[in-house]
């Protein structure tokens, strides 16, 4: 779910300029179920594992320039930063007695910048609009969990992710 909202003006003729902000809320789950069946049963029970939800406020600056009739440039940038929640919880038994569960929660953020560059080239019959683009993400977290193990009391994780982002393209537009 993403809200938000911002503003488009144009100082000169031929120039625009946009800039906005934006909450997202994000939540994703991943969750599976095992059971082996033979002379013994065990059962995994991986149920929210993990769940993430992430609380995001973007902010988003664009820019155009119609260099002349024929020729514009656009350029954009972003930047956001999150607040991340992921918790693991999963649970294992077998025919032999055996209980067991452990839970861990992780609290931390992720945040990013990212820009791009592009422009149109109008033809008669036809426009080119060629573009790159490119990032930089950073997500962080850590927490502490328990478990009904008796030989462990508690345990901590760390999750640390750097992601780098290039890509571009050209889009070509058919003039009726």
């Amino acid at each position: 779910m993403e809200v938000g909202g911002g503003v488009d003006k144009e100082f000169i003729k031929g120039t625009r300029v946009a800039a906005g902000i934006y909450y997202d809320y994000l939540n994703n789950k991943t969750a599976f179920d095992l059971a082996a069946f033979g002379t013994s049963w065990e059962n995994w029970d991986d149920n929210r594992f993990p769940d993430q939800t992430e609380h995001r406020i973007t902010l988003r600056l664009l820019g155009e320039r119609e260099l002349s009739p024929m020729v514009a440039i656009r350029m954009g940038m972003s930047f956001f930063y999150g607040w991340v929640k992921e918790d693991f919880s999963d649970g294992y038994s077998n025919s032999s007695g055996g209980n067991y569960s452990d839970k861990i929660s992780l609290n931390g953020y992720r945040w990013g910048i990212g820009a791009s560059l592009g422009g149109t080239v109008k033809f008669q019959q036809f426009s080119l609009e060629p573009f790159i683009g490119g990032g930089y993400q950073q997500l962080k977290l850590n927490g502490n969990g328990d478990t009904n193990i008796s030989y462990i009391n508690f345990y901590d994780m760390s999750k640390r992710r750097n992601e780098w982002s290039i890509g571009g393209g050209l889009s070509i537009k058919f003039n009726p």
